[in-house]
């Protein structure tokens, strides 16, 4: 396992910026590591302003990739798989609010069949498409 911690040229390069413990595969043609295996990940600085971000879980190739949990700021949980950074297949995402959803999904947005809890207990369940319930 390696520490890794990033800082201006990350800025300067277009990386985000943070913490990482964990795995790296070095390139053998410029010494430089990629996220690869098991790791921790807390972001410092992004351009979406997601500071303090928490991801646990298998990256591949410098991305989150494979399973894992992200935890938010505002106390949003994510538990399940991951494609590029993007939640993609199955997973949980509970708000800090007590309502969750727990189903599919593509590209950071619920696709396929899914269950939706609200925080008063009221729920629904059916298929989703592009982030919208359709059935």
């Amino acid at each position: 396992s390696f520490l890794t911690f990033e800082g201006a040229l990350s800025k300067s390069t277009g990386y985000g910026t943070g913490i990482y413990v964990g795995e790296l595969e070095i390139d053998k043609s410029n010494g430089w590591g990629e996220r690869d295996g098991m790791g921790i990940n807390i972001t410092a600085y992004s351009e979406d302003q997601t500071e303090g971000v928490i991801s646990i879980g298998q990256y591949k190739g410098g991305f989150f990739n494979g399973k894992g949990i992200t935890v938010w700021p505002n106390g949003d949980i994510y538990i399940g798989q991951f494609n590029k950074n993007l939640r993609h297949g199955k997973g949980i995402y509970m708000s800090k609010d007590g309502s969750w959803y727990n189903g599919n999904w593509k590209n950071a947005k619920k696709n396929g069949f899914g269950i939706v809890r609200y925080e008063d207990g009221a729920s629904y369940s059916g298929q989703f498409k592009n982030g919208k319930f359709v059935k």
